[in-house]
């Protein structure tokens, strides 16, 4: 498997999914056939009998560590996060958006005894989704509560935005891009009870400081990129403006020069002074973060 520990710490910010496809015709005959007879099968019959369609479901490939789920069709299809490969969670992991499909690819191939390459390089891949991700730690758990409380006050924009118990969507089912804002500590526990994540007691006790910012780069969106560059060439830089561009909107709502004011502002829309007092401390960390 493609692994380097150093790689997965590089940067502030993280890919935590990918969703990839291979015209299967590409495929060795050996491994197209392995894939095929291990598939399951999803199958539409009529009320008198007759099969109206057939197609594999997908199949998930995984270990003690590692969670990534494929699909042959007329196309290869690979979707799941990155991270997950070679670490027991997805709270850190690669901003290299080429290392990321590779290492998806090569854990995948090589469960059927095939070497990533077997396979052609990248730019014979098609990707139609990139989550691009940044952490902000908060001073405590009360307080990334309170942060997400206090952004459910904040002007929507022009996309629809859905409130839910751990977080804030915006754009949800957009095929251009969406993003949420959640917990990060709420969804560590859950996956740890379904057994989708391994977490130390330590990692989980530092996760419930954690707010997350998740951008998905949709399949339209990619669509536009491809005109003009190839998906395994997006570089870290423009991964993580693009992140800024779509967030600073939502985050910045104000405009200020003295923070002052902003304090000020926020008093006077959130509910409670340490709800207001929460925001503030999580704009000077983003302002930090971010720069």
């Amino acid at each position: 498997m493609i692994f380097d520990l150093g790689e997965e710490y590089r940067y502030k910010g993280m890919i935590d999914w990918l969703s990839l496809s291979l015209d299967a015709s590409v495929l060795p005959d050996a491994l197209r056939c392995k894939l095929d007879c291990q598939a399951g099968r999803i199958l539409k019959i009529s009320a008198d009998g007759e099969l109206q369609w057939e197609t594999s479901s997908w199949e998930s490939i995984r270990s003690d560590t590692h969670q990534v789920a494929c699909r042959l069709g007329s196309y290869f299809e690979l979707k799941g996060s990155p991270a997950r490969v070679g670490l027991p969670n997805n709270v850190f992991g690669s901003l290299d958006i080429a290392y990321c499909a590779d290492k998806m690819i090569a854990f995948v191939v090589e469960r059927f005894s095939f070497a990533r390459s077997d396979l052609p390089p990248l730019s014979d891949w098609r990707c139609t989704r990139i989550d691009v991700t940044r952490n902000v730690f908060m001073q405590s758990e009360a307080e990334a509560r309170q942060a997400i409380l206090a952004m459910k006050q904040m002007p929507s924009g022009r996309q629809k935005v859905s409130y839910e118990e751990n977080g804030v969507y915006i754009g949800k089912g957009s095929r251009h891009q969406t993003c949420k804002v959640y917990h990060k500590g709420q969804d560590a526990i859950r996956m740890q009870c379904q057994k989708k994540a391994f977490y130390t007691e330590e990692e989980l006790a530092l996760s419930q400081y954690l707010l997350r910012f998740e951008l998905s780069l949709k399949s339209f969106s990619l669509r536009k990129l491809s005109k003009f560059i190839h998906w395994s060439q997006l570089t870290p830089k423009f991964l993580l403006d693009a992140h800024d561009d779509f967030f600073t909107p939502y985050i910045s709502t104000v405009e200020v020069t003295d923070m002052g004011m902003l304090l000020n502002k926020l008093l006077s829309v959130a509910p409670t002074e340490a709800q207001a007092k929460a925001a503030y401390r999580f704009y000077l960390s983003f302002l930090l973060e971010y720069s």
